[in-house]
C-alpha cells in the first residue's frame, strides 16, 4: 500500500468525523434556539477605558444557569431608566456604582435596589434621582474610572459605591472578566497610587472570536454559564472552610482597596458628593470583624450587607443559594437601608453646615 493510499484512508474517516461533529454542533444550536428562543447577547462588551461596560442600547433575555431575568440597557450600557447629565428638575441625585449586584444579578429591573430606593423617596415626595452605573464584573479601580470618565458629569450628591469580596484580590493586575483586560492601580512604598491600563490593550482576534461566540451561540453561551455556576458553587462551598483571619499575602490587596475607596472619597469631595459605601463580604462574624476593623482607617461611610443575615431578614432568603447574589429580599433590604443612610447623613450634612455658617457669621 502506498503512502497516498495510506493517507486518503486515514482523511477519509476523519473528513466524516468532523463533518459529524459539526452536524451534532448545528442540530444542538438549532434545537437550543427552538427550545429556547430568547435572543443571546451578552451582558458586557469591550470598552477601551474600563476593559468592558454593559452592552448599549440592549434588551434581551439574560440567562446564566440558575438566572433567567428580563434585562434593558439604556443608552450608556447601564441598567437604569435613560438618563442625561443635565438637571432641568434640580433633582437632588444619587449615583450607585458596583459590581454585578448593584447592576441586578438574579432580580428583575423593578427590583433592583437603586429602582426601589427611588421609589422610596418619590413615597416621601422627595424629588431624587437614583441611578444605577453597575457593570458586571467590576472591581474598584474601573468604578473610579468610570466616575472620572462621566460619573462625576451628572452631579451626584451622593456616590454610593458597592464593593464584593472579590474586589480585594480582583484590583490586582491579572487580567480581566475572562477575555478581557482592565484598568489597574499600583500602590507604591510612599503611598502613591498609579494608574496603568487606561486605556486597556486592544483585544486580539482570539478575544474577538471568543466574545463573538459567547455573544451569538446558544450552545457556546450554554456550555459557559454551566462552566461558570459549577466553579461559583464550588467557590461557595469552600468560603465555609476559610480560616477567620486573612491568608497571608492578602494585606496588599486590603491596604490597596482601602487606598482606592479614599481616594474615591477625596475625589467625590471635590465634586461636592458624599460617598457611601456598600460592602458584600461572605465570610464568617470572625472575618468580617476584622474586615470591619480595617474597613473604619477609611475616611468614608461604610454600610455591611453581612448585617441581613444576622437579624434583618431572617424568614426570607436575602441570598440566591449556591450564587451569593441579593434575592428580591436583599435588594428590598438594602433599598430601606440606604434609605434611611442617605437621610441621616444628609440631616449631618445639614445640621454640620448650619453650625459652620453661624460659626462664621457677625461676632462669631
Amino acid at each position: 500500500m502506498s503512502l497516498r493510499e495510506s493517507s486518503r484512508r486515514l482523511l477519509v474517516p476523519l473528513a466524516l468525523l468532523i463533518a459529524s461533529v459539526l452536524l451534532t454542533l448545528a442540530v444542538v444550536e438549532i434545537g437550543l434556539r427552538v427550545v429556547a428562543p430568547s435572543e443571546n447577547i451578552a451582558a458586557v462588551e469591550h470598552e477601551p477605558l474600563r476593559g468592558w461596560h454593559g452592552t448599549v442600547s440592549a434588551s434581551f433575555t439574560f440567562e446564566d444557569d440558575p438566572v433567567r431575568i428580563e434585562v434593558v440597557h439604556n443608552s450608556r450600557g447601564y441598567r437604569d431608566l435613560e438618563r442625561t447629565e443635565e438637571n432641568p428638575d434640580g433633582a437632588v441625585r444619587i449615583l450607585c456604582c458596583g459590581d454585578s449586584f448593584t447592576w441586578g444579578w438574579g432580580v428583575e429591573q423593578d427590583s433592583i435596589y437603586t429602582r426601589l430606593l427611588e421609589d422610596a423617596f418619590r413615597e416621601d415626595s422627595r424629588l431624587i434621582e437614583v441611578m444605577n452605573v453597575g457593570i458586571c464584573g467590576q472591581g474598584t479601580a474601573q468604578a473610579l474610572v468610570g466616575l472620572r470618565d462621566h460619573g462625576f458629569d451628572y452631579r451626584p450628591a451622593v456616590v454610593v459605591y458597592q464593593a464584593a469580596d472579590n474586589d480585594i484580590p480582583g484590583n490586582l493586575p491579572l487580567g480581566g472578566r475572562g477575555m478581557w483586560w482592565k484598568p489597574y492601580f499600583v500602590l507604591e512604598d510612599d503611598g502613591a497610587l498609579v494608574l496603568h491600563d487606561c486605556p486597556v490593550p486592544p483585544l486580539s482576534f482570539k478575544e474577538q472570536v471568543m466574545h463573538e461566540a459567547v455573544r451569538r451561540s446558544r450552545l457556546a453561551h450554554l456550555l459557559r454559564s454551566r462552566l461558570r455556576a459549577y466553579l461559583s458553587q464550588r467557590a461557595w462551598r469552600e468560603r465555609a472552610d476559610r480560616p477567620p483571619a486573612p491568608a497571608p499575602g492578602v494585606d496588599y490587596s486590603f491596604r490597596l482597596f482601602c487606598a482606592l475607596v479614599n481616594l474615591m472619597n477625596e475625589e467625590c469631595a471635590e465634586h461636592s458628593a458624599h460617598l457611601v459605601v456598600l460592602i458584600d463580604f461572605s465570610f464568617s462574624d470572625e472575618r468580617m470583624e476584622y474586615w470591619e476593623e480595617r474597613c473604619g482607617e477609611v475616611d468614608a461611610h461604610f454600610v455591611f450587607d453581612y448585617l441581613i443575615r444576622r437579624q434583618e431578614v431572617r424568614s426570607t432568603p436575602a441570598f440566591i443559594p449556591g450564587d451569593g447574589h441579593w434575592t428580591t429580599a436583599g435588594h428590598r433590604w438594602i433599598a430601606d437601608y440606604l434609605h434611611d443612610v442617605v437621610l441621616r447623613d444628609a440631616r449631618a450634612a445639614g445640621e454640620t453646615a448650619a453650625e459652620t455658617a453661624r460659626g462664621a457669621g457677625p461676632g462669631s
